[in-house]
């Protein structure tokens, strides 16, 4: 007879994370109140709070580094973020989510985290780390876009390259921008793909091959498949140019009408001025000026003559485009017909009028009813329809540069 297998149920299974949960927000908690306590000791002693971190280190057995992500996070939730801090105690969401969100809301100002704050807590409690970030920067580029373009320029200072010796395997990391990596992530993959279908290679060992022959500035990878009819064999990358983009961003947006988040191919929405940086090549050149004939055509932009600038044309200017100049000449003959007609009526009632006081007869009511009858609107004199509204926005995703 078989051992019987232990059953766990799913319940129990969320029971148990949600108390890890808990306990790690009572650690970083008692993180915070040890750092606050050595902060008002530094006034007495120089540098105490300093080596409060180093003690807080040992006492917890982890890296000096470590141990500043628990007061940084411990900061922000008691001063900064309390609906974090309310869910994090409760157990919904754990540490490594609850750290996400205080390093991305770190550097922007009160009013931006208390408006976004609810929405992310809620996108916490339904991601993890990785698509959370994206999840954040998706809630930011909608909510506060130029907060969120003047965060990505502050970002710039923090990238970094780092090495950590880890057995075997060492491991060498890069920080950089979103451009910065999907280019060099591209460049890798090109290299990678020079070798034929024979090497023994799998893809992730090519990388790691493409990756070392960058570094040593080699044209490409010799492949291992030993064949002299390999057709690899005397394959080269071309000169170093422009890498290939898919960013996808609307036409306003593009010509800067707008302000709508894009998005970049393998990394997630961009601000709009990212964006607009990363067409200024010279393989947009083409696709930018057919936007902005589009544009023009739909009746979205106008030129400014002084500045050369293109500007959004106003909801006025935008019927007058898409009626056209054969519309106004109508509409300009219906008004003159209209005051032709308006004049004879006039006419008229001044000398139904003097009729009735040289004769002396006739009684108001007919007069009044000969003015009515005098006053009816004509055919000729009808207002002329309504021209068509202007078409709406359009927006279009952008082409891959070539």
């Amino acid at each position: 007879m078989g051992m019987a297998v232990p059953i766990v149920s799913l319940e129990a299974l969320t029971a148990a994370a949600c108390a890890e949960n808990r306990h790690a927000a009572r650690k970083v908690a008692a993180c915070y109140r040890v750092h606050c306590e050595w902060i008002e000791s530094d006034i007495e002693h120089k540098h105490y709070s300093r080596y409060g971190r180093t003690e807080m280190a040992v006492a917890l057995g982890c890296s000096k580094t470590v141990s500043e992500s628990y007061v940084s996070v411990g900061v922000a939730l008691h001063t900064r973020l309390p609906l974090v801090k309310t869910a994090f105690e409760a157990g919904e969401i754990d540490f490594p989510r609850v750290r996400t969100v205080c390093r991305i809301l770190d550097n922007l100002s009160d009013s931006i985290v208390s408006l976004v704050e609810e929405e992310v807590v809620e996108a916490a409690r339904r991601c993890s780390p990785g698509p959370l970030e994206k999840e954040i920067w998706d809630i930011l580029l909608r909510v506060a876009p130029e907060e969120a373009a003047a965060l990505r320029e502050f970002a710039k200072k923090f990238r970094n390259v780092t090495y950590s010796p880890a057995g075997e395997l060492t491991r060498i990391r890069a920080e950089l921008t979103a451009p910065e990596a999907a280019a060099a992530w591209q460049l890798l993959e090109e290299m990678a793909d020079t070798l034929c279908p024979k090497d023994p290679r799998g893809k992730k060992e090519r990388l790691c091959d493409a990756f070392m022959a960058r570094m040593h500035g080699e044209p490409r990878l010799t492949c291992l498949c030993h064949r002299d009819d390999c057709p690899k064999k005397d394959a080269e990358l071309p000169d170093r140019r422009v890498p290939l983009t898919m960013v996808t961003v609307d036409i306003a947006t593009l010509i800067g009408l707008l302000a709508n988040p894009a998005y970049l191919a393998g990394h997630g929405s961009i601000d709009p001025e990212l964006a607009r940086e990363l067409a200024r090549n010279s393989q947009w050149q083409v696709l930018l000026t057919e936007a902005v004939t589009l544009a023009e055509k739909l009746g979205l932009a106008v030129q400014n003559p002084e500045t050369g600038e293109w500007e959004r044309r106003p909801d006025s200017e935008k019927a007058r485009a898409a009626t056209g100049p054969e519309t106004e000449t109508d509409a300009h003959a219906d008004a003159d017909a209209d005051r032709d007609a308006n004049a004879d009526t006039g006419a008229d009632l001044d000398s139904a009028a003097d009729a009735d006081a040289g004769e002396g007869t006739g009684s108001a009511t007919d007069w009044d009813r000969e003015a009515d009858s005098s006053t009816e609107p004509n055919s000729s004199s009808s207002p002329a329809p309504a021209p068509a509204s202007a078409p709406g926005n359009t927006s279009a995703p952008a082409a891959p540069a070539a």
